[in-house]
């Protein structure tokens, strides 16, 4: 059998390997009283132990985003399905944050409507690759075939520069 048959490919939780916080360590919040929320929890994740390894003070659970508020910064992966209600939450809640997003998102209304000009860009060096969970095993695969690029949108992280190509 052919295991990507036995992924779910009706939904869009994939998780982020740990390479994709790495890169970009640099740049997250640590110390005290920065307080990271890793926002979508999927629970073959390990996004919030990644972010927690790099030195960041993480909370992570099974949390409606779009119902409750925690942390004093963002830094997730959210699904890409929803997106525009994502960044209508984000502008709410009014916390600095990190998100990946496909790199044509950046062209959306919905983000020019609410960070227009705000914005500071982290370009990855090659294409990110996710990961799906296995339905019959429950292993994580990495996915080799994303088809599109993705990039990391900051919002008030002090960046020293705009756009930072890794």
């Amino acid at each position: 059998m052919d295991f990507l048959t036995t992924l779910d490919r009706n939904n869009d939780d994939y998780t982020t390997p740990r390479v994709v916080w790495e890169q970009i360590s640099q740049y997250l919040p640590r110390g005290d009283g920065q307080i990271v929320w890793e926002a979508f929890y999927n629970p073959h994740s390990e996004s919030a132990d990644s972010l927690r390894s790099l030195g960041c003070n993480v909370i992570y659970g099974d949390m409606d985003f779009f119902a409750v508020s925690h942390g004093t910064h963002i830094i997730t992966n959210p699904p890409f399905s929803c997106k525009e209600k994502v960044f209508q939450r984000l502008h709410e809640l009014q916390l600095p944050f990190i998100v990946i997003i496909p790199s044509h998102s950046l062209c959306s209304r919905y983000i020019k409507r609410f960070f227009k000009n705000e914005l500071q860009l982290i370009i990855p060096d090659k294409r990110i690759h996710f990961e799906k969970t296995d339905n019959v095993t429950g292993k994580r695969i990495t996915l080799k075939r994303t088809p599109f690029d993705t990039i990391y949108v900051c919002w008030k992280m002090g960046l020293p520069n705009d756009l930072i190509w890794l």
